[in-house]
């Protein structure tokens, strides 16, 4: 249906005239109509294709490579890394982000930032390649410093690149096909994600999550999957915008005049503070606490994807009827419920989190159409668009940062510290997950603080898809 839309913008613009007698005139062959990107409908469709092709491939290395993943821990825990310090991990990657307001201003000077932001992004994967098939071979006390060189360094690049790319895939994306093409761009993310996982579940399964060697060859599968990701961009279009970027020092400064911009950081800020903390841990509270084998946690991360392919399509529409700020509220509640299941769970006792993972998949779903919508709709066509990207990302990872930074010396100082309720034996992670739960709970009235009108595009694309 996306292709039509696009299609019908060329058939718009091309059609036949007459003399007045009734007689066609003779015409030159027609020629494709600029879109507001200053792209050709033909050029459009090929380049959000590659764009799903990008998305496909860079969340296959992200399900396998990513700081968080099951994968990654059990690869960092089997060469030394203790389970509270996967925190830095994060806090490293956040530091990395910084670079982006460093490296804006510079690459925009050398006149090809999308040749610069490729190169970077290309490096990223190969260093994480390199560095997992290295440091196994390695002296233990040099494993973990180097381990967390990489890490720094590949995040590095890929921060110089992001806001070139994002902003590259939001010049390109049609405003009327907005939030289509981002909820379809999220069922393919899900559909590769499903498909990783299994995948790597049964590989971890089979080699085993202490086996070094194994698991290192494992994410240099991924790191494979993350250079194509980078390849397929390579014949995309490159929107006027793009190309006529231009970051100054002072387009740092200027993003925060933008009224809907500020609101949706700081809604973002407050809603997330539980995650801040939560998420570095994911998968050393499975893999440690709850004890569950590594094709138990593909097969809940499996569940989770799945549910999310499955309702995409239709969380668009719920959250259209319902607006944004009730459908942050209601999700506010799953994720509150989310995380206050952790504290039920221990050694072999992991069904409840198996179900909350498949729960929680709505709200994740919902959450990510309507914030990642929003954001585009919310960033002024200048040529210092990408800088409004960068300050998200500082943003984003400076918090993951102290959420990183505050979680790994309280989990310190709760170790050995647990708490006895009949059959529920709660340590010092279990703790962490019901204070998320209760950081969580006011997500209910910090929704207010988004920008009521963040779900235009969804309303518009359904205009679109139904003429």
């Amino acid at each position: 249906m996306m292709q039509a839309e696009l299609r019908a913008c060329d058939m718009a613009a091309n059609t036949a005239g007459n003399n007045g007698a009734g007689e066609e005139t003779p015409r030159r062959p027609p020629s494709p109509r600029r879109l507001d990107s200053g792209l050709t409908a033909p050029q459009v469709r090929s380049s959000l294709a590659l764009f799903s092709w990008n998305a496909g491939f860079r969340s296959i290395f992200e399900t396998i490579c990513g700081g968080t993943t099951f994968v990654f821990v059990a690869f960092a825990c089997a060469f030394g890394f203790e389970k509270e310090q996967m925190g830095w991990v994060t806090l490293a990657t956040s530091i990395a982000c910084v670079l982006q307001i460093a490296s804006l201003p510079f690459i925009s000077m050398l006149g090809s930032s999308r040749k610069v932001a490729l190169t970077a992004a290309f490096v990223e994967p190969c260093l994480v390649i390199i560095a997992v098939l290295v440091v196994p071979f390695l002296g233990a006390q040099a494993r973990v410093p180097v381990f967390m060189a990489a890490v720094f360094l590949a995040s590095a690049f890929v921060n110089m690149s992001r806001p070139i790319t994002d902003e590259w895939l939001a010049s390109t994306i049609p405003a009327e096909l907005r939030g289509r093409y981002l909820g379809r761009r999220l069922q393919i993310v899900s559909g590769a994600t499903i498909i990783s996982t299994l995948v790597a579940g049964q590989l971890v399964e089979r080699l085993g999550s202490s086996n070094v060697h194994g698991l290192s060859l494992i994410l240099a599968g991924g790191g494979v999957c993350g250079v194509l990701a980078v390849v397929a961009l390579k014949g995309a279009a490159t929107p006027a915008s793009t190309s006529a970027a231009n970051v100054k020092w002072g387009d740092f400064a200027s993003v925060w005049r933008g009224d809907s911009f500020r609101r949706c950081l700081i809604f973002m800020a407050v809603y997330n503070i539980p995650f801040f903390f939560a998420c570095p841990y994911y998968q050393v509270f499975n893999l440690d606490v709850a004890r569950m084998p590594a094709d138990m946690i593909a097969l809940m991360h499996t569940g989770y994807y799945l549910v999310k392919l499955i309702t995409l399509p239709r969380l668009g529409k719920v959250a259209d009827r319902l607006g944004a700020r009730r459908t942050m509220a209601i999700s506010a509640v799953i994720y509150t419920l989310f995380f206050a299941v952790f504290p039920l769970c221990g050694h072999g006792r992991y069904w409840p989190l198996m179900i909350a993972w498949a729960v929680v998949a709505l709200a994740d779903g919902a959450y990510s159409l309507a914030y990642q919508s929003a954001f585009y709709a919310a960033i002024p066509a200048s040529a210092g668009r990408p800088a409004y990207f960068a300050v998200n990302n500082i943003v984003t990872m400076a918090l993951f940062a102290a959420g990183a930074s505050v979680a790994v010396p309280v989990l310190r100082l709760l170790r050995g510290v647990s708490f006895t309720a009949g059959p529920f034996v709660a340590g010092n992670f279990h703790i962490l997950y019901g204070m998320c739960a209760v950081l969580m709970a006011p997500g209910v009235w910090f929704s207010r603080l988004l920008p009521e009108d963040r779900h235009t595009e969804f309303r518009q694309s359904s205009v679109v898809v139904r003429r």
